[in-house]
């Protein structure tokens, strides 16, 4: 879903295109956009579920793996999507400001729209990882210490 979405951005970040008659505008890109934010969400969603389930027992570690969150702590993930979401605010900020130079008037949305539907997707991405990191670390903080694989 979201690699169908990428492919999707990076096709008409440029513009419009046409594949065998059917054109592929706009709408194809937020379309995209939210292709990007739906996988990111079901994955998130699948690595919270897989690390709980190991976490109280359902499902069995794989071999040599331990459930500490020190390879990877909350400040590293918390850092990645700020940054993720900072790259976002700023492109929108960038958007509100072309608004605001023609005096919130009109705008062309095949050039105007891009930049916003991007920078809003990352904002939102960056939430989501946000929330999934600091689940992850608190259901973390519960885990049985001793729990390792077999």
């Amino acid at each position: 879903m979201a690699l169908v979405g990428l492919i999707g951005i990076l096709a008409l970040l440029g513009g419009a295109r046409s594949v065998g008659g059917i054109s592929f505008a706009l709408q194809s890109f937020v379309a995209s956009c939210f292709l990007v934010v739906l996988g990111a969400q079901a994955l998130a969603t699948g690595l919270t579920l897989r690390y709980v389930a190991e976490a109280i027992g359902v499902l069995p570690l794989p071999p040599g793996r331990t459930l500490d969150t020190e390879r990877f702590p909350l400040e590293r993930y918390l850092l990645l999507f700020l940054a993720v979401g900072l790259v976002g605010a700023v492109g929108f900020a960038w958007s509100l400001a072309n608004w605001a130079s023609v005096g919130f008037g009109g705008l062309d949305l095949q050039t105007s729209m891009r930049g916003a539907a991007l920078s809003l997707t990352a904002i939102v991405i960056a939430g989501q990882g946000i929330s999934s990191a600091l689940f992850i670390s608190a259901v973390g903080l519960r885990a049985p210490a001793s729990r390792t694989a077999a």
